[in-house]
């Protein structure tokens, strides 16, 4: 059985730092999650994209980085990045097939001293093991 699975949303910032696990929209839409996300027993949670969108006229970059397990961040737990300065950047086309138990992650790190808006998400489907 597979089920759809997205967690998005908007971040303010932060400024010159990141924030790991924004707070994610609930809109009522199938498949909303929140973060961070534990893939639950019998389940695999299968990532096929990701994006950010950068709002307005910015002089800095916004990152997101997916994370798998638990906190600190380091660079052995991320997956691949996208960037957006004052655009909008997706990565799609792959899957990563994460096994229960392990914890799902998002990062998101501003370079623009203003506070600025991006918007994000990330989708995948989850899938019996």
């Amino acid at each position: 059985m597979r089920h759809p699975w997205i967690v998005y949303g908007q971040q303010a910032g932060p400024s010159n730092a990141s924030i790991d696990n924004p707070v994610c929209n609930q809109n009522g839409i199938i498949g909303e999650a929140t973060l961070p996300y534990t893939v639950p027993e019998g389940k695999r949670l299968v990532v096929t994209g990701w994006g950010i969108e950068a709002y307005g006229n910015i002089a800095g970059d916004f990152v997101l980085v997916p994370w798998i397990g638990e906190a600190p961040a380091t660079n052995a737990k991320c997956l691949h990045s996208v960037l957006a300065s004052n655009a909008s950047n997706a990565s799609t086309g792959f899957e990563y097939h994460i096994p229960a138990g392990k914890v799902f992650n998002v990062r998101i790190m501003c370079s623009e001293a203003n506070d600025p808006v991006a918007g994000w998400w990330v989708n995948g489907r989850l899938e019996n093991a």
